[in-house]
């Protein structure tokens, strides 16, 4: 079907709108129903690619190059149907999909030396981890260049010194499957691997976005359908820093969702795509996703995202500055109807997404209500699976998912993520140890009209957390979960119950509890060294331990768990015990029909060693500790107690400090003591701010 043949289809629709075996390409098509409800499909529904074959010229040193027009800024090509990247540095196979890196430094030498610097990009991780940051290059007066940053993170624009990516530069395409457009000339340079041909089948991405659909109400289905070869959105999309978490958007998708309902995507396929696959904006009602599968992409799969002015609350980010502005703090829910509700994704399978845009995850949602993400794959994700960015407005059902081999690039958090940065985030003054619990327990629930619901899910990682609940996120069920090599987080928040999960070689964490929290544990099973690590827990939290079981060989007694040594690790995964108040989990993970994950090395799981005397309770830097105190890596020392008599603490150390340095000195477990008694200056991290004492 060409398109012409699809305008006229389609034109012909009065209500009803269903795409079967789609493929149209090279323009825009729009439709109006006879309800003048404005629908479009942008650059085309199967391919967001221009194709043509193309004579070739040879040059020097196997590169070939084929005349285009100027000024199409092509950032993705195909050539001969096989992909082809931007040159860049370091270099990875045409199979391999993670990314490599090499270091800041190496890279500004080679934009120093550059004749055009400003040609090329420059991305990498984000400093502290947290996700990705990118810069386009520009070329100063004096010859030299400087970095302009796209926006692409909520936490500051700094880059990771050892972690970052250089592309489009022509001095880089040294290798196979590379290319190099000038889009000041329109040659389109290759790393020609078919010497042999005379002409040779070129694509590139056309276009951001495939398919619009606006201000609809009329039913729509989709069917059988492939979104595949948008075009690259990192640099050329306009990027939108949401409120409270971590996370910034692009403002364009493959397929975008604006203010409109009753919209089914059934058996399609998201593929190969530059940016987001499909982004859900406004007031969006009854919009489906089952059997889809999503998969080898840049950046998320589904991004379910509401308008900021929703909420009532408008706190946003300056770098690590935390801005709240409060409107009307006695209002509860959403101040207006612009937000997503009743989104449903089932059976669906994402892998391989976020291949560049490392702040990504299979399904987001960011001031929405009831979506629901129910039996999926999500695997191979540079971050995490699934992910929620605030408590606004709550009714989340995650249910019987299977989440692994997530958190591959990135760190400090788990294949499932939430914030809770709501009003009571930022009340009295910004901090983030859990303090003024009394003051911010009456606002915990103000954004939030229905608890989050995470049930029956199977998580599996190597490090990290499992479930994460990070920042004050309040009001979620967390029940009848298996998390294995990663547990259950609490950090900050409220109203939080965790019933019937089993936790195999990791801990739950309780970091940061406020005072009065009203949570709940209980008849949890737990099958690791340490059943609970508590890191900042605040007097008065008044959370309730019972009936939670501990197993393992020459477990040590904790107050909150019950001591039980006789299941082996088989009988918990089978299934086979009986232990009072505690159900054995149904085996239903994930996507019907998938293969089992394979579980990871747990050789490599160690315990935080600790250094006690008198005076001090210290202790290295594992994940718990690095999380609660915000800390970019696992160097210094974790100041656990501090006597109000010791040396340290007349300095101005506290409790809850991570030592970084004494005297200039990197500190660590087989130095510290020395370093408290002598030394005359400190660096520490506290309440995620450096400072010296």
């Amino acid at each position: 079907m060409d398109v012409k043949e699809a305008q006229e289809r389609l034109s012909a629709i009065e209500s009803d709108i269903s795409l079967e075996n789609v493929q149209t390409a090279g323009e825009t098509v729009f439709i109006k129903d006879k309800q003048k409800q404005s629908v479009s499909i942008s650059g085309g529904v199967f391919s967001g690619a221009h194709t043509a074959v193309y004579r070739k010229e040879a040059c020097k040193e196997k590169l070939s190059k084929i005349l285009l027009p100027k000024g199409l800024k092509i950032e993705r090509a195909w050539v001969e149907q096989t992909p082809y990247h931007m040159a860049r540095l370091p270099k990875i196979s045409s199979d391999e999909k993670t990314q490599h890196y090499i270091s800041l430094k190496e890279a500004e030498a080679i934009l120093q030396n550059a004749v055009h610097p400003e040609t090329a990009y420059l991305r990498g991780l984000h400093s502290a981890a947290w996700g990705g940051n990118a810069y386009r290059i520009e070329k100063t007066e004096n010859g030299s260049f400087k970095k302009i940053w796209v926006g692409n993170n909520n936490r500051g624009r700094k880059l990771h010194r050892d972690k970052v990516i250089l592309e489009n530069l022509f001095e880089l395409l040294t290798h196979p499957y590379e290319f190099f457009y000038d889009n000041e000339t329109g040659d389109f340079y290759f790393y020609d691997v078919w010497q042999d041909k005379s002409e040779i089948e070129l694509s590139f991405a056309a276009c951001q976005t495939l398919l619009q659909i606006e201000n609809s109400e009329a039913p729509i289905t989709i069917e059988n359908t492939v979104f595949e070869r948008s075009d690259n959105s990192m640099y050329k999309g306009k990027w939108e820093r949401y409120l409270r978490s971590d996370w910034a958007f692009c403002d364009c998708a493959a397929v975008q969702i604006r203010n409109s309902s009753n919209i089914v995507f059934k058996n399609c396929e998201f593929k190969d795509l530059g940016n987001t696959a499909v982004r859900i904006l406004g007031d969006c009602r009854k919009i489906r996703f089952e059997n889809c599968y999503f998969h080898d992409s840049l950046s998320n799969g589904i991004l379910i995202l509401g308008e900021p002015g929703s909420t009532y609350c408008t706190s946003s980010w300056e770098g690590s500055h935390h801005i709240t502005h409060m409107e009307s703090p006695e209002k509860q829910g959403a101040k207006i109807e612009a937000y997503p509700k009743e989104i449903a994704v089932r059976e669906c399978l994402f892998e391989w997404l976020g291949q560049t845009d490392l702040q990504s995850a299979g399904v987001c949602m960011s001031l929405a209500k009831n979506v629901t993400v129910e039996h999926c794959t999500v695997r191979h994700m540079p971050r995490s699976g699934v992910n929620i960015c605030e408590n606004a407005f709550g009714g989340h059902q995650i249910l019987h998912n299977d989440i692994y081999d997530c958190v591959r690039q990135t760190g400090d958090h788990g294949p499932f993520n939430s914030w809770g940065r709501d009003r009571f985030w930022s009340l009295k003054r910004y901090e983030t140890t859990g303090k003024y619990g009394k003051l911010k327990k009456p606002y915990a629930l103000q954004d939030m009209t229905a608890r989050n619901e995470l049930v029956g899910n199977r998580v599996i990682g190597s490090h990290g957390f499992g479930i994460d609940l990070d920042d004050g996120s309040s009001g979620y069920t967390i029940e009848n979960n298996l998390c294995i090599g990663v547990g259950i987080k609490l950090r900050e928040g409220f109203f939080r119950t965790v019933r019937n999960n089993i936790l195999i070689f990791a801990p739950f964490d309780y970091h940061c509890a406020f005072w009065g929290n009203d949570d709940l544990i209980e008849n949890n099973l737990i099958y690791a060294e340490e059943p609970i690590r508590c890191v900042l827990e605040n007097r008065g939290s008044n959370a309730i331990f019972r009936n939670n079981y501990h197993v393992f060989k020459n477990a040590k007694d904790s107050e909150r768990f019950k001591k039980e040594t006789t299941l082996s690790l088989e009988d918990i995964l089978a299934g086979n015990y009986a232990l009072e108040g505690i159900k054995p989990l149904t085996p239903s993970f994930g996507k019907t029909g998938l293969e089992a994950p394979q579980l990871p090395d747990f050789s490599n799981f160690k315990k935080a060693r600790i250094l006690k005397n008198l005076h001090y309770t210290l202790s290295e830097v594992d994940s718990a500790v690095q999380t609660a105190t915000g800390a970019p890596d696992t160097k210094g020392v974790f100041l656990k107690r501090a006597s109000s008599l010791s040396k340290g603490y007349r300095m101005g150390l506290r409790s809850g400090d991570l030592l970084l340095t004494a005297d200039g000195e990197a500190l660590t477990l087989e130095n510290i003591q020395n370093a408290l008694k002598t030394a005359k200056h400190f660096t520490v991290l506290r309440a995620q701010n450096e400072i010296k004492i």
